[in-house]
């Protein structure tokens, strides 16, 4: 009997942390929620009546979302300029910035005294939010009374800060990879539908064609076939244009979106488990940098088939120093490197050595590495777009 209670509590305590992980994955996937719990965290930790995120929206402006506690409608999307107001002032400092009584204060700029006194707030704390060296907001804090923040409180909403934005940049992470999954659905689902229904509308185009051509065709059937192939073309006009807007990728989502799909295939063709992830926002590419990525990539994951014996391989996308990063890999058989982590150049095929010299015009760099621990990685980098 107690063996049974033992194993019915261990069961539940499963269960209850399964419960709490899809709770997690849930708020990472609602961007509202998530920023609503940060400032509740926030003004919980400081004993406080209000708390909201300010998110950045492009380089210069934070919009203020996420409320807890705010009861008026003046600072709900609110948006700050850096530099301008408290939360302005954190962002452009990259520090916590604080005033015992927001409307009197003679630290900050008063763009937005009008929305903080309808919400009657006095003294309020701003905290910079960042992660990985990545400034991905500031949460702000506030009481509905002058007084000074200790430093007690500003740790604790400090603390709170940088898990959210531990917390933020993954659901950033996790809807990067959606959206650009969802660009690589559209894409298959494009190339079929232009292999089939876009064959039958072309076979049934000629036939009626053909069928024009016939000598002993009466005028009265002429007509009609006539009539029938206009339909038949601008039915494969209008089939055109919307494989056109299914294949439509946002520029920073084309290169992920292509390479999710060409890992699908890898994988679905050789059983091999092949994924692609961007670990960051990617900045804008030309077509020629596209172009070239996306040839590196597919060289490397050849090589990786046809030579490495591998189970798996991982290609990863970062913004790097300006431009995009790239690597491919595997838990292959590697190059039985004499030095493990060093640059292995013997046995490049021509299309890695064309890569890099490509890559080198273009001001990027290829490198082939022996992993440590078995397989072989391929870093490229190439620059972003300069305005």
């Amino acid at each position: 009997m107690n063996e049974q209670r033992v194993g019915a509590l261990a069961a539940s305590d499963v269960l209850d942390r399964l419960v709490g992980e899809q709770r997690e994955l849930v708020l990472l996937l609602d961007r509202s929620a998530l920023l609503r719990r940060i400032s509740q965290a926030a003004r919980a930790a400081g004993g406080l009546d209000i708390g909201m995120v300010g998110e950045p929206d492009g380089d210069e402006e934070i919009v203020l979302r996420g409320h807890a506690g705010v009861q008026r409608d003046g600072l709900r999307g609110l948006v700050v300029p850096r530099g301008l107001g408290l939360g302005g002032k954190a962002a452009a400092l990259l520090r916590p910035v604080w005033v015992a009584d927001y409307i009197s204060s003679r630290t900050i700029t008063h763009d937005f005294d009008a929305p903080v006194a309808e919400e009657q707030v006095r003294a309020m704390l701003s905290v910079p939010m960042s992660f990985d060296s990545r400034f991905v907001g500031v949460l702000y804090v506030g009481l509905r009374r002058a007084t000074r923040f200790g430093d007690r409180v500003i740790g604790a909403v400090q603390q709170v800060a940088d898990a959210g934005a531990q917390q933020v940049y993954v659901a950033d992470r996790l809807a990067e990879r959606t959206t650009a999954a969802v660009a690589a659905e559209r894409v298959r689902i494009a190339g079929g539908l232009h292999d089939s229904v876009g064959a039958v509308l072309f076979t049934v185009g000629a036939q009626l064609r053909e069928m024009q051509a016939d000598p002993a065709a009466s005028p009265t059937l002429l007509a009609r076939l006539r009539g029938m192939e206009r339909q038949i073309a601008e039915a494969a006009s209008l089939f055109r244009e919307s494989l056109a807007a299914l294949d439509e990728r946002p520029p920073r989502q084309r290169l992920h979106a292509a390479l999710i799909e060409d890992c699908r295939v890898l994988g679905k063709r050789t059983g091999m488990l092949a994924r692609c992830v961007a670990l960051t926002e990617l900045p804008a590419l030309d077509s020629d940098r596209y172009a070239m990525l996306l040839r590196v990539t597919r060289e490397a994951l050849l090589n990786v088939e046809k030579h490495a014996r591998a189970s798996s391989v991982v290609v990863s996308l970062a913004e790097r120093d300006g431009g995009v990063a790239l690597a491919v890999a595997d838990d292959g058989t590697g190059y039985v490197s004499d030095e493990p982590g060093a640059e292995v150049s013997r046995s490049w095929g021509l299309g890695l050595r064309s890569a890099r010299e490509r890559l080198e015009r273009l001001g990027g760099s290829l490198a082939v590495i022996d992993n440590e621990d078995g397989g072989v990685t391929l870093r490229a980098w190439v620059p972003g777009v300069t305005a």
